[in-house]
């Protein structure tokens, strides 16, 4: 519980337009770091039931419009049915030789994200991602502000990637 304490000092941090949502997803990840010991364990889509039954876990929400997270298992749904994604890795250098990126995905590290803006597309649907979601999360807010409103920051990072079965190449 103690981490709950970081939260406000990261929410006043954060544009006011976005804190409220932002603080509601970090919340949400210490949770689930609490219940199941890893960021993405079995039960982080879902609020654990508080009966024992073995029902069927509750619907999640539908996504509201200024939610900036996207689960991997979204993501590919989506590239399955077609849509083009369009995947930007704010990781450095090091971290990608170390475990790879997903494929086509353009490398801008995250201090790079302001002066790369221009080569971005506001228009196409924009994933963002890291080792944990974290600096995703922040590239993402400062994207929506400039204007990126179909971008999305990786539930998870590139390891959660990988566990609902995106491909990741070797760099």
């Amino acid at each position: 519980m103690i981490s709950l304490l970081k939260l406000p000092i990261k929410a006043a941090l954060l544009p006011a337009r976005l804190s409220f949502v932002v603080a509601r997803g970090l919340a949400r990840r210490i949770l689930r770091r609490g219940r199941s010991g890893s960021p993405g364990g079995p039960d982080s889509g879902a609020w654990a039931s508080s009966s024992a039954s073995s029902a069927a876990p509750p619907e999640p929400p539908p996504p509201q419009s200024m939610d900036v997270e996207i689960d991997p298992t979204e993501v590919l749904e989506r590239m399955k049915d077609g849509q083009k994604v369009v995947f930007i890795d704010v990781r450095q250098v090091p971290e990608l030789a170390a475990s790879g990126m997903i494929e086509g995905a353009m490398h801008i590290p995250s201090q790079d994200l302001p002066h790369r803006l221009e080569s971005l597309d506001p228009d196409c649907e924009t994933v963002v991602y890291c080792a944990a979601g974290m600096r995703s999360l922040d590239a993402v807010m400062f994207l929506r502000e400039k204007g990126f409103e179909h971008s999305w920051s990786l539930v998870g990072g590139l390891p959660h990637w990988q566990a609902d079965g995106g491909n990741v190449v070797a760099v």
